[in-house]
């Protein structure tokens, strides 16, 4: 029997491909989604929207603030 490696939520939805994932920031960035992230410290997580995107260094700014 083979052992199969659970997946979670997130792995449902997970993108690898560059260019995929250029477009989909590119149009998150664009509507002005609001964004929860989640930081594996403590658990945190927070509202953030991206700033921006730098392609050249492979950046991505956000704006971040606890709440």
């Amino acid at each position: 029997m083979q052992n199969r490696r659970s997946l979670s939520i997130e792995d449902n939805y997970a993108i690898s491909n560059p260019k995929q994932i250029i477009n989909y920031l590119t149009e998150t960035q664009r509507r002005h989604c609001i964004l929860s992230a989640r930081y594996a410290v403590n658990d945190q997580s927070v509202l953030t929207a991206m700033l921006q995107i730098d392609l050249k260094h492979n950046a991505l700014a956000i704006d971040a603030r606890k709440y």
